[in-house]
């Protein structure tokens, strides 16, 4: 038991003190002078015409590195979004008729009929954003389907033509 408490009072000493040691002690330099250990930078503000792409030499890696990225960008077809679900249920004869209906609520005709066994669903629109959803959603469709909610899913990318 004493060699316990002996060690405890020298971890103790050990911990708590050692921090202190050297504190009082002064530094001393040969070279009083300080602005030899500054570091020293040019602040010379360059021309526009040095700043030029082409003058250092990276425009047409930097040209052909964008055009790879837009290339691989025009490959990805889903985000993630929001759609209105606005019905669910397991008769296909119904499913069928809701998406009808939808079709002449929503002209623009982002209607998807979507079965998971055994369910039918019907999911409105391609939206970026859950506002977006819910304005289209309180404007046409909670009069006939007060049963829809704004859902998050992977939607389809709209691109324009080119």
């Amino acid at each position: 038991m004493t060699q316990y408490i002996q060690y405890y009072i020298i971890c103790f000493i050990v911990i708590n003190f050692t921090p202190f040691i050297g504190y009082g002690q002064k530094a001393s330099f040969e070279d009083k002078d300080i602005d030899n250990y500054v570091p020293k930078f040019d602040y010379r503000i360059p021309a526009p015409e040095e700043i030029s792409p082409t003058s250092q030499g990276s425009g047409a890696r930097v040209r052909l590195l964008l055009d790879s990225i837009f290339e691989a960008n025009k490959k990805i077809k889903y985000m993630e979004g929001y759609r209105i679900l606005a019905y669910s249920g397991s008769d296909k004869d119904e499913a069928n008729r809701a998406k009808e209906r939808f079709y002449q609520l929503l002209p623009y005709g982002d209607v998807y009929l979507v079965y998971k066994q055994p369910t039918y669903r019907i999911k409105l629109g391609d939206f970026t954003g859950r506002l977006e959803a819910k304005e289209v959603m309180m404007r046409k469709i909670i009069r006939e389907y007060p049963q829809a909610i704004v859902i998050k899913d992977n939607i389809l990318i709209k691109r324009p033509q080119q």
